[in-house]
């Protein structure tokens, strides 16, 4: 899903369900993603359906409740200092 993707199925919603697995992807898109996630009105709720890796994982963070099965992976990069 692109950001003009999900600012597009945003708009009009109220209270929107995130279903998740993805490896992650793009930084860039991902943080426009979680900006428009952030910025919505409405209430969100995300459920991780088995992996939400990298990007995915800052966009699941953005849920106002995040559920996840015992067998789901939430899983972050090792942040490193350059």
């Amino acid at each position: 899903m692109t950001p003009a993707g999900v600012r597009q199925e945003l708009l009009g919603a109220s209270d929107v369900h995130l279903r998740i697995h993805s490896f992650g992807g793009s930084v860039y898109d991902g943080i426009a993603i979680s900006t428009a996630l952030k910025n919505h009105e409405g209430r969100i709720s995300a459920t991780v359906d088995g992996v939400a890796a990298s990007m995915a994982a800052i966009i699941a963070l953005q849920a106002d409740h995040l559920e996840m099965p015992e067998n789901a992976w939430l899983m972050f990069h090792e942040a490193g200092q350059g």
